[in-house]
């Protein structure tokens, strides 16, 4: 028996498990498959200096080519999966080649939440994943020079102090009374709302945006007072769902999430998850939580 792993999903889970096998003895092949042609980068500063550099993919990248290669680790980059026939225990890519595993790693990460509503499709309304996103939105910033962002959490934090320091006006939307209201204390949030608007970001909280105007292209953001706010572009941060949809269409069990037990494991006793896509009881908590 090869004992081989196949691991969909190059981002900084799929390679930890990758490398991690390696370093817990795995003698068997081990394939990192991922979807984008770079090598597995960290995406935090894709909202940072993402936009204050122009840094590429191998700038961010977690480990280099020769390093995971010689790691003994095969990378699949560019390479989409299809399907997952759990009965075959293979893979089927979008090239149609199917690629055998003995024991598949689903860290396919998590895909941004779109809103649903008139004019969200219009070719300046963006959100920020990947470099591919990146790239479209450094082409949306020439000549731009102000911005909605839709969503006050993390991300579109971190867009609105990197775009208000190359000096673009930025207006930050948020739903909840108030900035970070999932994951931050009253306090801390109104440190960062003060720290936002000492550097000239206009806050909005406890606003709904009803639709995005335009024809051609988003020129305002219409709220649900009828008020509009006038714009060049929109930034969608309104979060991230689990990317279950291989698994799923697979039935390996989900629920907003790969479901996985203390040890990684989905319901299929050859198929782990790891990363944003996966949902565990939490010991503590008990709760399913990512």
């Amino acid at each position: 028996m090869s004992n081989h792993v196949a691991i969909i999903g190059a981002g900084q889970a799929g390679l930890q498990v990758a490398l991690g096998l390696r370093e817990r003895g795995h003698r068997g092949p081990v394939t990192l498959i991922g979807n984008e042609p770079h090598l597995p980068y960290h995406r935090p500063p894709l909202s940072k200096r993402g936009i204050a550099e122009l840094i590429g993919p191998d700038d961010l990248a977690i480990r280099t080519r020769g390093f995971i290669e010689k790691a003994g680790v095969t990378l699949r980059l560019d390479t989409r999966v299809t399907s997952i026939d759990r009965q075959a225990h293979h893979l089927l890519l979008g090239s149609g080649e199917r690629v055998g595993y003995d024991r598949l790693v689903l860290a396919t990460g998590s895909v941004p939440r779109r809103l649903s509503l008139a004019g969200a499709g219009l070719p300046n309304v963006v959100s920020l994943k990947d470099f591919a996103d990146l790239d479209r939105l450094r082409g949306l910033l020439v000549g731009a020079s102000r911005t909605v962002i839709v969503g006050g959490g993390f991300v579109g934090l971190e867009l609105a102090g990197s775009l208000t320091a190359t000096g673009i006006s930025v207006t930050v939307l948020e739903a909840a009374p108030r900035l970070l209201a999932r994951v931050a204390s009253a306090d801390l949030s109104a440190h960062i709302e003060a720290a936002h608007l000492a550097r000239g970001v206009a806050v909005r909280t406890g606003v709904s945006v009803a639709s995005i105007e335009g024809d051609a292209r988003a020129t305002s953001v219409m709220l649900a007072s009828g008020e509009t706010v006038a714009t060049d572009l929109v930034i969608v941060g309104i979060g991230a769902d689990a990317d279950d949809r291989l698994a799923s269409a697979a039935g390996v069990l989900t629920d907003r999430g790969i479901l996985v037990d203390a040890n990684g494991r989905t319901s299929d006793p050859d198929i782990y998850a790891a990363g944003d896509c996966a949902r565990f009881d939490h010991p503590v908590y008990g709760v399913a939580l990512r």
